[in-house]
């Protein structure tokens, strides 16, 4: 951390401090992931870092902290794209209910901010994977 305290520019100190939140929170540090987080002074970067928490907490099964995370972006597309990931980790892990419920919240954040790329190109094919698995087990019976 003292090597970021040495740099200036804002932008570039809170881009550097989301990769440390992203990565510490892939270790499993929650505390000290959002602590980082709050060290960040740029709104949309300190959206950015919390999505990159989020998905971080996301891949190590920490689902239910990624899901509250949510909760504290400001940012509409963040919320969907984060959104997108851990309902992505749901499914991969088995938890479809969940994975679906977390799935329509992003589809909701992705329409109200009309990010309409990112719900036809993201969302909509993650959304087919459980029917698709679904109908691949009927199939299998």
């Amino acid at each position: 951390m003292k090597i970021v305290d040495m740099i200036s520019s804002p932008e570039t100190k809170s881009e550097f401090l989301g990769s440390i939140a992203q990565e510490v929170a892939r270790s499993g540090e929650t505390r000290v992931a959002l602590g980082v987080v709050q060290k960040i002074q740029v709104p949309i970067r300190k959206d950015q870092a919390l999505s990159r928490v989020a998905a971080g907490f996301a891949e190590t099964g920490k689902t239910d902290e990624a899901i509250q995370l949510i909760s504290q972006i400001k940012n509409g597309v963040e919320q969907a794209r984060v959104g997108t990931e851990i309902a992505a980790a749901l499914f991969k892990s088995g938890d479809d209910t969940q994975g679906v419920k977390v799935l329509n919240d992003a589809i909701d954040f992705a329409s109200k901010h009309r990010a309409r790329n990112y719900l036809v190109d993201v969302i909509m094919p993650l959304a087919c994977e459980p029917l698709t698995a679904a109908q691949q087990k009927k199939a299998d019976k």
